[in-house]
């Protein structure tokens, strides 16, 4: 879930701050941003971002293994519900919702792509606007594969 979360989060810009008082973001480099300017974060350029990851273009489920990134807001190369005071509020829930649903859509079917469509001739583009989403919709079959008893 946290590698779909860092390269295909549904949003690509977090919410937007104001700055309280004039800040030297970054000394070295010396971003100077005026008090009550209004930043946005652009969380899809920092997960991205190869100082923070190694090929960060390319889905590797094995890439938080071992790794101790949280989705709590504390590591910030990787805030997919942001962070401090204006986390997600619904992190809790979705936490346990994304995990449950994806989970008993994979237990309960049995997934095949559509027609004509190969895992090497997916699209894994992404189409830009509020909200991320696939460039060309990904179409899979779901099939049957566990039957419920009733009880």
């Amino acid at each position: 879930m946290k590698e779909t979360l860092r390269l295909h989060h549904p949003i690509p810009l977090l919410l937007p701050r104001n700055a309280m008082q004039e800040t030297n973001y970054i000394g070295y480099i010396g971003y100077m941003i005026p008090k009550e300017t209004q930043v946005f974060m652009n969380a899809w350029a920092i997960r991205r971002d190869l100082e923070c990851w190694e090929d960060p273009m390319y889905f590797k489920l094995e890439r938080f293994l071992g790794s101790n990134i949280e989705i709590k807001g504390q590591s910030f190369e990787f805030i997919p519900f942001g962070s401090g005071r204006r986390i997600c509020v619904g992190i809790s829930l979705a936490e346990r919702v994304l995990h449950l649903g994806v989970t008993s859509l994979l237990h309960y079917f049995d997934w095949k792509l559509g027609k004509d469509v190969t895992p090497e001739s997916m699209d894994m583009n992404d189409k830009m606007g509020i909200t991320i989403r696939k460039l060309v919709p990904l179409k899979v079959i779901p099939n049957k594969s566990v039957m419920l008893e009733p009880s």
